[in-house]
């Protein structure tokens, strides 16, 4: 195949299906000791094999040369992608005008947060100098 490393993002997320299984097993086979390959899901090992729901043999298969030699850093706590807060509309930032009197709640937190300056070109949001 020619390549150094073989990502594979979210493993078993869904189950793989025909003709997805045989291809999978098929890119493992080829990468097999010959690349390294780094894998991430949300499963424990022993929940990998029901990401080949329709051909346990052929996910056994591939499921056992995923694990020879390989190393298994499990990562625990918080998820990244924990919903964060909206934060605060920067009162200071947008200009007061009659224009602006009329923005809803989001488009004040739109236009105004620091986060998201790239679109003070909002035709309804104006920016005072700070």
């Amino acid at each position: 195949m020619g390549v150094p490393v073989l990502i594979v993002d979210d493993f078993a997320l869904k189950s793989l299906r025909l003709p997805q299984d045989e291809d999978f097993d098929d890119l493992v086979a080829q990468t097999y000791e010959t690349a390294a390959t780094i894998l991430n899901s949300n499963l424990d090992f022993s929940e990998w094999g029901d990401a080949f729901a329709g051909n346990c043999i052929l996910g056994a298969a591939t499921l056992d040369r995923l694990r020879h030699g390989a190393y298994c850093i499990v990562l625990d706590g918080d998820s990244f992608w924990a919903p964060r807060p909206m934060p605060e509309p920067d009162q200071r930032r947008l200009a007061k005008s009659d224009k602006n009197a009329s923005l809803s709640p989001f488009e004040s937190a739109f236009c105004s947060t620091s986060n998201w300056h790239h679109y003070g070109d909002h035709p309804r949001c104006r920016y005072a100098d700070p």
